[in-house]
């Protein structure tokens, strides 16, 4: 009798035992999706909580995303309306300074001697460091660059002697326009100065 009860036993425990396995099976696999069965995955064998229980974290990272992307444009559109504002600052101080020395120059060549150009390029590039803009004249321009650069330089006095350097040029430059040094009695220098 107690070789039937036990051969009974390890029946019926075999049979439950069978029974679980094939519960577990059934449980194991359902019909999910893909971000389903991630989930599934994550609540079932590591025990995570469920992604309901994220809402709020999901919500409040996104909302520190956001609110780090604007304050970044913020300050870099700050940062370039202080650099625009100080390049256009550059550039008034640039042409003031131009002008005043413009009237000391002597005419016939004054407005052709400090023309300058250059400055609309200068406030696109965004670059501050360059130099704002350029005399068409090359010797006035290497003459004024370091004044160009750093405007606040031209003192009066500065200004006075650079006017007196440009006019000393001027003249000379003017006087081999004129063809005085070609000779009237020479026939050849003589027509050379008449057509030019």
């Amino acid at each position: 009798n107690s070789t039937v009860d036990s051969a009974t036993t390890s029946n019926v425990a075999a049979a439950d035992n069978g029974n679980g396995n094939e519960e577990e099976e059934e449980e194991a696999a359902p019909s999910l999706s893909n971000d389903e069965w991630i989930e599934y995955y994550l609540t079932k064998n590591l025990n995570a909580p469920p992604k309901e229980n994220y809402a709020e974290f999901n919500e409040t990272f996104t909302n520190t995303v956001q609110m780090a992307d604007r304050i970044s444009r913020e300050r870099e559109e700050l940062k370039k309306s202080k650099r625009d504002d100080k390049m256009q600052t550059k550039v008034d101080k640039v042409e003031k300074m131009l002008e005043t020395l413009k009237v000391l120059i002597n005419e016939p060549f004054r407005e052709r001697a400090m023309k300058a150009y250059g400055k609309e390029k200068y406030l696109k590039s965004g670059m501050s460091s360059n130099q704002c803009m350029f005399l068409e004249t090359p010797f006035i321009n290497a003459w004024l660059a370091p004044y160009i650069k750093s405007p606040s330089k031209m003192t009066k006095k500065a200004m006075k002697e650079m006017a007196e350097k440009i006019n000393v040029e001027i003249g000379r430059i003017e006087k081999l326009l004129e063809m005085d040094f070609l000779s009237d009695d020479d026939d050849f220098e003589a027509a050379a100065k008449t057509f030019f």
